[in-house]
């Protein structure tokens, strides 16, 4: 999976080529200008809370505005395809989090043989789901990899997305 550094500037001006970030066709549509800022955020120590972060970011972008003249290049069918990640990787922890937590609360600890509340089945289900098919699919799709003041790194951009900013990085 090629790996590609996007400057914030060129983030924040859309001067990226017309190729989809995600799969290579032609690109339609620029999302999240706003990955482009510099917040004054210190970056987070945990690679968890740094991930759950920039999908938290990505949320708050896909509700404030939707499309723009600046941001990275997007076909029609992945125009929406890092919201959906995102509901999908905050939406899990955070029910995985609260499951957990009412059940612990509902569950009667100081009597050892009593079986555990049912939502405490819910909540390990939903472990032995959600924790796997989050590896499968953070792992196996385009994702932010390091972030820094003037770039944003990421793993499984398009081969053609790489070839075409190189191309016209060569050229500038």
């Amino acid at each position: 999976m090629p790996k590609v550094t996007l400057q914030r500037d060129q983030i924040a001006d859309g001067s990226f080529p017309s190729v989809c970030f995600i799969c290579g066709r032609e690109a339609t549509h620029r999302r999240f200008s706003e990955l482009g800022q510099i917040t004054g955020r210190v970056i987070l120590a945990s690679p968890i809370l740094a991930l759950l972060s920039f999908w938290a970011r990505i949320l708050k972008s896909s509700r404030s505005a939707g499309e723009s003249a600046s941001g990275i290049p997007f076909c029609n069918r992945h125009s929406g395809y890092w919201v959906r990640r995102a509901w999908f990787i905050i939406g899990g922890w955070v029910f995985l989090a609260a499951s957990m937590t009412v059940s612990i609360l509902l569950t009667v600890s100081m009597e050892p043989d009593k079986r555990p509340h049912w939502t405490f089945i819910i909540a390990i289900l939903w472990l032995l789901f959600f924790l796997p098919t989050f590896l499968i699919v953070h792992l196996a799709s385009t994702r932010a990899i390091a972030n820094d003041r003037e770039s944003i790194t990421f793993a499984g951009a398009s081969r053609r997305f790489v070839s075409a900013l190189n191309e016209q990085n060569d050229s500038a």
